[in-house]
C-alpha cells in the first residue's frame, strides 16, 4: 500500500500572510512547531490537543482552515501560539495558526516493496510513544508516496528488536528543489505487544546509503 505525502512547507508564507493581512501595526504572537495529536468534534473542528508530554491544550482559535475527520484523534504538526500554559495537571488553551496532517499510520506488515528513492535527513528523534521524521525530498510535481515498512520482528540476544523503514517513492517525478516532509511512527502497538521492552531500527535511503537509527522504548 502507498501513502500520499502532505507537503507543508508553506507554513511560513502562510504565518506571513496572515499577519500582512492584519495590517502593518500588528504584532504576530509567538508560536510554536510541534506535532500533536488533535481532537475533533462531530463538526470537524479541533476542541483539543495533546503535546507528547502529555499536556493538553483546549483550542480557542482555529485559523488553519484544514478540514479533518469528525469524533477522531489525528497526528498533525501545526503552528500554534499559547493563551494559557498547561500543566500536568491543568488543561491550557491555545490557537492554531496553520496545521496539515502527516504520515502517522502504523508500519505496513506483509509482503510490501521497500522503495529507496533518498532522503534527506533534518531531525529523527523519539518524544512519547512515537518516533518523529523531518525529511527533505527533491520534488518538481510532487506525486511522491511514502510509507512505513515494518521488514523485521525478532529476538536478537534474549532482547526484542523491530526493524521499520522509510519508503520513499518518487514516482518519476524530477528532482527540481527540497520540500519538507513530516512523519510519525505510532509506538503503542509495540509498547502493548512487548511491554518488557523492545530495540526499534528506522532505516532510511539518503543518497548516501541506508541511514539507521535505533531507539529502545
Amino acid at each position: 500500500m502507498k501513502h500520499h505525502i502532505i507537503y507543508i512547507a508553506s507554513f511560513v508564507a502562510l504565518l506571513l500572510l496572515s499577519a500582512c493581512d492584519k495590517g502593518s501595526d500588528y504584532i504576530y504572537p509567538s508560536v510554536i512547531l510541534d506535532f500533536l495529536n488533535v481532537t475533533t468534534n462531530s463538526k470537524g473542528a479541533v476542541d483539543t490537543f495533546a503535546t507528547d508530554n502529555n499536556l493538553i491544550y483546549k483550542v480557542d482559535a482555529d485559523y488553519s482552515k484544514v478540514s479533518l475527520t469528525a469524533n477522531t484523534t489525528q497526528r498533525v504538526v501545526a503552528y500554534y501560539s499559547v493563551n494559557k500554559q498547561a500543566k500536568s495537571d491543568s488543561v491550557g488553551s491555545a490557537s492554531i495558526h496553520s496545521m496539515a496532517k502527516i504520515i502517522s499510520s502504523a508500519p505496513r506488515v506483509g509482503n510490501y516493496v521497500w522503495s529507496k528513492d533518498p532522503v534527506t535527513i533534518q531531525s529523527v528523534w523519539k518524544s512519547g510513544h512515537w518516533i518523529n521524521l523531518t525529511l527533505g525530498i527533491k520534488i518538481l510535481k510532487g506525486n511522491h508516496y511514502m510509507a512505513f515498512i515494518q521488514s523485521g520482528d525478532e529476538i536478537i540476544n534474549g532482547q526484542r528488536v523491530i526493524t521499520v523503514e522509510v519508503s520513499h517513492d518518487k514516482n518519476g517525478d524530477t528532482e527540481a528543489f527540497t520540500d519538507i516532509v513530516y512523519m510519525s511512527i505510532p509506538l503503542s502497538q509495540y509498547e502493548t505487544a512487548y511491554p518488557a521492552g523492545f530495540t526499534i531500527n528506522v532505516l532510511i535511503p539518503t543518497s548516501s546509503g541506508i541511514t539507521t537509527y535505533t531507539f529502545t522504548d
